[in-house]
């Protein structure tokens, strides 16, 4: 097996934007370093974000309301308390966007460094996302975007009919 790949097989796409971090940061996430992280799903990849924010860093999450209340209380438990939820129902028309929306409207200059695109792998969710987000980092952030590989075309192979 080839090297880099067994290294991305072991880190996951979680590990491999937490080791991106480390390399372009090697002396720890600058004070007050916000990360948004679209789609939780259980939190693993949260739970290394927040091992990497500093004491004033934070992280916001965006999923649906019962993903994110679930995560939060996860990373509350490890004893990291920077950690916003922003949740959203399952209806067919709601989404993160109307959070990110808010935030928008709410906030006069860009509040994050970091953004973390794993979301919902559809052009109109995602496509309005990543505006709204762009609009949300900050000059020289950072926005990552994962499953490049995905495809509803293979995803829907391997769900059984």
């Amino acid at each position: 097996m080839d090297q880099g790949q067994g290294r991305e097989h072991f880190l996951g796409s979680g590990g491999i934007t937490c080791a991106f971090l480390r390399q372009t940061f090697p002396d720890g996430l600058p004070s007050g370093f916000g990360i948004a992280e679209v789609g939780v799903w259980q939190g693993d990849t949260s739970v290394e974000f927040a091992g990497l924010l500093p004491e004033d860093g934070f992280l916001h999450l965006f999923d649906y309301e019962s993903s994110v209340q679930t995560v939060k209380q996860r990373l509350a438990d490890a004893g990291f308390i920077n950690a916003a939820a922003f949740g959203c129902s399952t209806k067919e028309r709601d989404s993160y966007n109307w959070p990110l929306m808010r935030l928008l409207a709410g906030n006069t200059s860009p509040i994050y460094d970091y953004v973390y695109l794993d979301g919902a792998h559809t052009w109109d969710v995602d496509g309005l996302a990543f505006f709204l987000l762009d609009r949300l980092l900050k000059p020289g952030g950072y926005m990552d975007f994962d499953d490049y590989g995905w495809s509803w075309h293979c995803h829907r192979r391997k769900i059984p009919g």
